[in-house]
Formats: structure tokens, sequence, C-alpha cells
């Protein structure tokens, strides 16, 4: 099953931010049109790809191994009976997670940051699978 990342309301405001220089470059008389050809198209292709990494973040749980996808950037397997633990937390550190509402996954090889949306039923399902996974929550 696939759950996607929950997307904070921020995330929102960052891309009305970086819409906003596209239009001050068409609306400025004094830039040329060839310079505003040029910025806008850089400007546009910076808010896609960040668009792409947000609606390709989810966590997929399948055959007994969870996904983390983070569009082009991360894909990486983790066999779900190497999870030992999952905690809740709010830690910022850059991870593939589209909100500060974050589960830390400890693994036998590592851990990882991930915030899915449906985030009760994503550790029913993990726990499902390896029921000796311990769960902190706040």
């Amino acid at each position: 099953m696939k759950y996607k990342s929950k997307i904070a309301w921020w995330l929102y405001l960052v891309f009305a931010l970086c819409i906003l220089p596209i239009l001050i470059i068409w609306l400025d008389p004094e830039i040329h049109l060839t310079k505003a050809l040029y910025g806008s198209g850089v400007l546009v292709l910076v808010n896609l790809g960040m668009y792409y990494l947000v609606i390709n973040t989810y966590y997929q749980i399948e055959e007994g191994t969870l996904t983390v996808k983070a569009g082009f950037l991360i894909h990486q397997k983790i066999d779900i009976q190497s999870i030992k633990r999952i905690k809740e937390t709010n830690n910022p550190l850059i991870a593939p997670a589209m909100s500060l509402d974050r589960l830390s996954i400890d693994y036998t090889k590592g851990s990882t940051l991930i915030s899915p949306k449906l985030k009760k039923e994503f550790i029913a399902h993990l726990l499902k699978v390896n029921p000796d996974i311990e769960v902190k929550y706040k």
C-alpha cells in the first residue's frame, strides 16, 4: 500500500513566494523581453522541480519492504523485519518528508525520517508485518 507524505501548510507558501519573482520580472518595464524569458524560465523549472518532489514523495509497504521515495532524489528500501523502533518527532533535518510532523524509523542499518499523511494507519500496517517494532508516541 502506498502512503503519501503529509504536506505542511508553509510549503504552499514557499510555492507562492517562488511565483512572485516571475510576476515581478514580467511586470517590470525595464527588463528586456529576452532576459524576462530566461529569468522566468529558470524560475518555472525550479518550481516544477520542487512540485515534482512534493507530489512524488511517498512511502510504500509491499512484500515485507518499506520503500521511501522522494522524487528522483531518494529511493530507499528497508526490510520491515529490520525495523526496531518508530518514534514521533518534529526533527527538522533534511529528509524525504514534506512536513515536520514526522516519524523517526530506526532499523538495523540506520534511521530515516518520514511524514506519512495517515500516520496511525501507516504504523498499524508496519506492526502487522513486524509486531516486534517498538512505537514511541509523543
